[in-house]
């Protein structure tokens, strides 16, 4: 028996290694197919999740119980790193749209492609 620890830090090498060796545009088409539908299947659970549970707010804040005080905190800093990360996370893609250009078969249809997919990455950010 292994360690969680353990566990993510030999599942993320196993992962990210076959990954430096896809040297063509090509070869990492492909996995970029699998990191989209992989989006798509996150995206629809939470939003069946959602539609099938309802608004679970309050069943989520009476889940926290962090004090007994009811007001309404402004700002809260503890979650800004994650969130900045996420977002840093999610758009870092963009290092790859050179190579995505000079691969594709209509490369004058390059601006309608960038605006279509970084649309489509901030309204699942937006969700």
């Amino acid at each position: 028996q292994i360690s969680t620890t353990t566990h993510m830090i030999i599942m993320g090498g196993a992962v990210t290694v076959p990954t430096a060796l896809l040297r063509t545009p090509k070869l990492l088409s492909y996995l970029s197919m699998v990191g989209t539908f992989a989006t798509v299947a996150i995206v629809l659970s939470v939003v069946l999740t959602a539609v099938n549970t309802g608004d679970i707010s309050d069943r989520v804040a009476e889940g926290q119980n962090n004090n007994d005080d009811p007001s309404h905190i402004l700002w809260r800093t503890q979650g800004i790193p994650l969130a900045l990360g996420l977002m840093a996370f999610t758009f870092s893609g963009h290092a790859i749209l050179p190579s995505i250009y000079t691969s594709m078969a209509e490369p004058q249809r390059y601006d309608q492609m960038i605006t279509w997919s970084f649309g489509v990455v901030l309204s699942g950010c937006l969700i």
